[in-house]
């Protein structure tokens, strides 16, 4: 297989493991805040809408930045990680970015547009847009380094 088969198919796995991890995180965060938010408190759908948004934003940030591999519930589900574009962790500045350009995606109508661009660029070169607008990319755990005690060093 030549080099570039084998980069293909390695964007192809990681891009529907990814698309997976989305779901698990989405499922775990929109099930209950819906329910809380339309039946609890008797939100709006477009309040209720809005603030889950955030709270996935939130969740995002959190839960990469206090992990040891930089990884969602959905990403320990799919075994990959989201690091800088050098492969450290990233830091708290681009996880927040990433995050927060994610919000594209919930735009009523372009957002479907700038979704389906972006899982095509992914499928194609392995990162999507959130990814380069934050410069980051998702690595699968084992291609990252077991010392990352250098990162610490580092003050990452």
């Amino acid at each position: 297989m030549t080099e570039k088969t084998a980069i293909k198919k390695n964007n192809t796995r990681k891009s529907i493991l990814r698309i997976l991890a989305v779901a698990v995180d989405f499922i775990i965060l929109v099930f209950p805040v819906q329910l809380i938010m339309l039946g609890v408190i008797g939100a709006s759908v477009f309040i209720s809408n809005f603030l889950f948004t955030l709270l996935f934003a939130v969740y995002g940030v959190a839960m990469v930045s206090i992990t040891t591999y930089g990884q969602t519930a959905g990403k320990m589900f799919s075994k990959t990680a989201v690091r800088d574009s050098t492969g450290t962790k990233a830091v708290l500045m681009y996880t927040g970015l990433r995050e927060l350009t994610k919000i594209l995606y919930f735009i009523p109508f372009i957002g479907w547009a700038v979704g389906v661009a972006s899982i095509v660029v992914m499928f194609i070169t392995g990162r999507a847009i959130h990814d380069y607008l934050s410069d980051t990319s998702v690595f699968f755990i084992w291609e990252i380094p077991k010392n990352e005690e250098s990162e610490e060093a580092r003050g990452r």
